[in-house]
């Protein structure tokens, strides 16, 4: 969060809970009268704040799916491809062995799709490195 919607979000507070720290606090008089009459500028300029949190927040939470879905492909993808060689490093009969195959039998049909993501994924993060938004 930035000082500016911290600060914006102390003044329209206050604004807004005027009434209860009046009754609380009513050496808070001075300064609610100061601000008072700025009352309808402080409300347009937070809702431009809103608009910007919101946006770089849903901006975010995408980058964050984009990272997780990433991350879900790479292991998918590289467990399909490099079973075998992970089974070398493990002692055989081993259930971690058996599990890895049980998931890889699971992954094996899905690998075109999983590839056509991952190709989808690499051309999103191309771009927003080219943007500069990643």
């Amino acid at each position: 969060m930035s000082f500016l919607t911290i600060f914006a979000l102390l003044i329209v507070g206050c604004i807004g809970a005027s009434s209860y720290l009046l009754s609380k606090f009513p050496t808070m008089q001075p300064f609610l009268d100061k601000i008072a009459p700025y009352q309808g500028i402080i409300g347009v300029v937070c809702v431009v704040i809103g608009l910007f949190t919101a946006l770089s927040s849903t901006l975010q939470l995408f980058k964050a799916l984009v990272y997780i879905a990433s991350a879900l492909v790479l292991l998918g993808l590289g467990l399909t491809f490099g079973l075998q060689i992970i089974q070398g490093f493990l002692p055989n009969n081993n259930n971690t062995s058996q599990k890895l195959s049980t998931w890889n039998n699971y992954l094996i049909p899905y690998q075109g799709k999983l590839g056509l993501v991952a190709l989808a994924l690499s051309a999103w993060g191309l771009f927003a490195k080219t943007l500069g938004i990643s």
